[in-house]
């Protein structure tokens, strides 16, 4: 499949340097782009036709009886994400061997497994309680999902997609896809925990537009051929490839100077390991430092509650964040002091910060030694310390998600609770 893959990208005017091997061992996954010898900075290592791509914004799709039931006869607005992922389905199951994309596609099929914990059964779901997978709220099932948001859509046009492709697996297959090679996708999730992206129609409703008006300012995702082979890197100093457009191509170069026998990484984002784990399948095998602790707003209140703060009417005065990340240097940010700073205040010091119209207090006011000052110590140490708590009880969980995926081989630092 891969000699497949490579003579269908050859044969569409793609470009392969030829100091690269496109599925060479790799030590972060199964396979990876590894150099045969010196590359020096700005050579072109890929060259990439735009007609390669697999597109889901409406403007940039081919015409085809699939693009025009999407353009005029669609029932109901499509997101970018759903219209991706039932075009993904319905040229690798109904057009097969006459897509356009069939190499690519088949390729995907017998190559490429993805671990995502959209895949995972309830009982190991259970693992991700207290992460920013499971943060509050129980993930919603994917299979309620699939019921109300996609097949709806899939029933309108048997033609497209025949009773026999209309299944789960077949769904999840193609979103995991999506999710984990798409580019510029753009994903949403709902921040009290869940592991399915939303399907909704919040890139088309933004913008007010209808089922054959897609948003003009989200072009993604999309999926490219052949750039999508280079494995991730969370450390800068390891990533040695740019991606550019040049006319209609996606044109691939090194940013720097590489070295012989090296694998090839670029960036598929500043992602913790949790966003890693839910939209890529794999969690990095080093201390990732994208990693960060999330406080949300009850845990404010819980530890601010402690301290006899008046909460509930200065948090609606105030305008808080559903949840707070902190870095993994441990260092608060200086909006959670303030909201913990306002909770804790006096009438009289409240009275005055309202009508000042600041959103965020200085440092100096948060460091500042008063009795006012040592209730705002001891409420992000309660909440320090709860979090610390949380963390020795994801590492037991860790204990249990190694069994599942082998593909989990390293500490997950997940960018919640922990």
């Amino acid at each position: 499949m891969a000699d497949a893959l490579l003579s269908w990208g050859l044969e569409n005017s793609a470009f392969v340097h030829d100091g690269i091997d496109l599925f060479a061992r790799s030590d972060r996954a199964a396979r990876g782009l590894r150099t045969r010898r010196p590359l020096q900075a700005k050579e072109v290592l890929l060259r990439i036709p735009g007609h390669m791509s697999v597109q889901s914004h409406l403007s940039l799709m081919p015409d085809s009886p699939l693009s025009e039931f999407w353009r005029r006869r669609c029932a109901a607005p499509v997101s970018n994400v759903l219209r991706l992922t039932l075009t993904l389905i319905h040229e690798l199951h109904v057009q097969k061997s006459e897509s356009r994309w069939w190499p690519y596609l088949s390729f995907l099929q017998s190559s490429v497994e993805v671990d995502l914990p959209i895949w995972w059964p309830e009982s190991d779901l259970q693992g991700l309680k207290g992460t920013a997978l499971w943060l509050s709220a129980k993930p919603r099932e994917v299979s309620e999902v699939f019921e109300e948001v996609a097949k709806p859509v899939m029933a309108q046009e048997v033609s497209l997609w025949p009773p026999q492709v209309q299944q789960l697996p077949l769904f999840l297959q193609a979103l995991s896809w999506v999710m984990s090679r798409g580019f510029c996708g753009a994903l949403s999730f709902d921040l009290q925990g869940a592991v399915i992206p939303e399907l909704s129609v919040w890139d088309a409703a933004s913008s007010g537009s209808s089922c054959s008006s897609a948003s003009p300012t989200i072009t993604g995702p999309f999926l490219l051929p052949l750039f999508d082979l280079i494995n991730h890197s969370s450390w800068p100093e390891e990533r040695c490839v740019e991606l550019e457009m040049e006319g209609e191509d996606f044109v691939v170069r090194a940013s720097k100077e590489v070295a012989a026998d090296s694998e090839l990484f670029k960036s598929y984002g500043d992602h913790s390991d949790a966003e890693l784990l839910r939209t890529y399948g794999f969690v990095e095998q080093g201390r990732n430092p994208n990693n960060v602790l999330l406080a949300t707003h009850q845990e404010l209140l819980d530890a601010c509650r402690a301290m006899e703060g008046q909460c509930t009417e200065r948090l609606e005065r105030l305008g808080t964040e559903a949840v707070y990340a902190i870095p993994a240097t441990g260092v608060l940010p200086a909006e959670l002091l303030t909201v913990v700073q306002v909770l804790l205040m006096s009438p009289s010091d409240y009275g005055e910060f309202h009508s000042s119209e600041l959103q965020i207090l200085g440092k100096k006011f948060h460091i500042r030694g008063s009795a006012h000052g040592q209730k705002v110590t001891v409420c992000t140490g309660a909440l320090a310390g709860s979090m610390c708590q949380l963390r020795l009880a994801w590492a037991l969980c860790f204990c249990k998600l190694c069994l599942i995926g082998a593909n989990i081989y390293t500490y997950l630092h997940p960018e919640t609770k922990t």
